[in-house]
């Protein structure tokens, strides 16, 4: 399959390449291509001409569209960048998906959830989202664009990556604890939640954007939430 990834400099457009290279066309975009740790194409998600061109060009069978403003501070900051990239940016790539028929995986987040009444047993694809922050409110309307412009999408909420590529919280727990500062080590911890075991979780967007595990493409109008036992299934 050839497979595009957006945001390939992020963490996990990085820690998805090997999971997918050995088996499949992989090429990955990022705006900023001098940072990537690996052969990318440079393309800005927020300019719809240059992300139409770019599908033709690639002509891919699906998008893992990784690319994001994820920084929480940043997005509380610049609410028209968060949007732009976050929300619009997804308009983009679900419009060139359209025109070429590929499928749509857009990775969302837990901040589409409020955290008010977390249920003991974690949120599910069926709870109604309700967003506090910019940087969630604008994932949230992302996975708004995905779903009411394919038919051919999922969209996969995730939180608390960590891996070798980028910088991540394990390095900030690292860093307190070498620092002493084990108040921001508890603090850290409060917000891991239920941090899922990331190679799983790779290989989870890679079978899923793949066709693997018996799932067929397409699979409409699909959410999904990883847990360590399953891949569960529900309309958005």
């Amino acid at each position: 399959m050839k497979v595009l990834i957006t945001g390939i400099n992020g963490l996990l457009g990085s820690e998805l390449v090997p999971c997918l290279e050995e088996n499949h066309e992989v090429t990955g975009v990022c705006r900023n291509p001098a940072t990537a740790a690996c052969a990318t194409r440079s393309l800005d998600i927020t300019d719809r001409k240059a992300v139409y061109d770019a599908v033709t060009r690639i002509n891919p069978d699906v998008i893992i569209h990784s690319a994001a403003l994820s920084n929480v501070d940043e997005c509380e900051n610049n609410p028209d960048e968060a949007f732009k990239i976050n929300c619009y940016g997804t308009r983009n790539l679900a419009l060139a998906c359209q025109r070429f028929d590929a499928a749509l995986l857009y990775v969302s987040t837990d901040y589409v959830f409020s955290g008010r009444q977390h249920p003991a047993a974690g949120y599910t694809e069926f709870d109604a989202t309700e967003p506090l922050s910019v940087y969630g409110t604008s994932k949230r309307d992302g996975e708004w664009m995905a779903c009411h412009l394919l038919n051919k999408f999922y969209i996969v909420r995730t939180a608390w990556l960590f891996g070798k590529t980028r910088r991540n919280f394990i390095q900030s727990v690292n860093d307190s604890l070498a620092a002493g500062k084990y108040d921001g080590f508890s603090d850290i911890c409060k917000g891991c939640g239920r941090s899922d075991l990331n190679s799983h979780r790779y290989r989870c967007i890679r079978d899923l954007s793949c066709n693997k595990r018996g799932l067929r493409l397409p699979l409409r109008d699909s959410v999904i939430h990883r847990t360590l036992k399953k891949i569960s299934r529900a309309a958005y």
